[in-house]
């Protein structure tokens, strides 16, 4: 129980600090939202950013991991990213990526379906306290939370007019507000 708490604890606080890097993006007129519902039921999940601005819109996944002891030839505080796979000082993981990539589709057919608006979401996968090595892949990002804002504003490109972006932010906060206990 002692284990599962401190666990829970480490995960609210990967949670927190990137809740705190993307406040910036606000102040700069981006819409951020926290833990949106997905799926209800059984299978239900929560997407647990998505932020919608002119740059378009970001699927934000966070996974905080304790650093333990370093196999033979890795850096205990680096994980890498090679693609397909994120690479841990202890081993390899495919199910977030995959997690990642299928949240954003996810997230892509609800503001099609709710707002008749095609738009892409930018999948990225975020790791606060590690080091990432990232090799570049068209599937998603993998990146620490401190370049979450060049991330999502990639290189500044417009890609939705103001009344998109609003409609867009409208439609998820309706979706946020409904949420049963």
């Amino acid at each position: 129980l002692w284990k599962q708490r401190v666990n829970y604890l480490l995960g609210w606080f990967g949670e927190r600090m990137v809740a705190e890097k993307l406040r910036s993006l606000q102040r700069e007129g981006y819409h951020v939202f926290h833990d949106l519902p997905a799926e209800p039921g059984k299978k239900g999940f929560n997407v647990d950013r998505v932020v919608v601005g002119s740059t378009g819109v970001a699927v934000i996944e966070v996974k905080t991991r304790r650093k333990g002891a370093a196999r033979e030839g890795f850096k205990d505080h680096e994980v890498s990213f090679d693609g397909t796979r994120l690479i841990w000082p202890w081993g390899q993981e495919k199910k977030c990526i995959a997690q990642t990539i299928n949240e954003a589709d996810w997230v892509r057919k609800w503001i099609f379906k709710h707002t008749g608006l095609s738009v892409s979401p930018k999948p990225i996968l975020t790791v606060p306290g590690w080091f990432v090595r990232e090799t570049p892949s068209h599937a998603l990002r993998v990146i620490n939370p401190d370049f979450l804002s060049d991330a999502i504003k990639g290189n500044g490109a417009k890609v939705l007019e103001a009344d998109q972006v609003n409609f867009i932010a409208l439609q998820l906060d309706l979706l946020c507000r409904d949420v049963e206990d």
